[in-house]
């Protein structure tokens, strides 16, 4: 899944690191439309602002996440706060995808979540739920 990933963004100068590398298995579904979208996210963000770095981090232990962090402008604060709740209007994009991955993810056991929404550092993270 992981090569994959990159043989698609190959092209789009998307960094791509991982942690950990074996053969646990990740629920292919959510990971390829939660990754889809956030890339997608991160790259429409960087026609508007050129430039900025596109990151994409996978990491299988403690916990498998996955995070994908552009060093663009923040999400404003009424925007971040409402992303995995309900669908969004806002310049960023993200609209009604990111609600639709929240829930997605949720029933498979993984929570998506913005840990960093800073000016230079922007990052999405999909993880597993629970304690490593």
């Amino acid at each position: 899944w992981w090569a994959a990933l990159q043989a698609r963004y190959e092209h789009d100068g998307v960094q791509f690191f991982a942690e950990g590398l074996d053969d646990t298995p990740l629920p292919q579904d959510l990971f390829d439309s939660v990754a889809d979208n956030l890339l997608t996210n991160a790259l429409r963000k960087r026609q508007r602002e050129p430039g900025i770095a596109v990151e994409a981090r996978l990491t299988l232990h403690p916990l498998v996440s996955l995070a994908v962090t552009d060093s663009g402008a923040p999400a404003p604060e009424h925007v971040a706060r409402n992303l995995f709740l309900s669908p969004v209007a806002s310049d960023f994009g993200l609209g009604v995808g990111l609600y639709q991955a929240a829930r997605q993810a949720a029933r498979s056991g993984f929570r998506l979540e913005l840990p960093d929404n800073q000016a230079g550092r922007v990052a999405f993270r999909l993880q597993a739920t629970g304690s490593p």
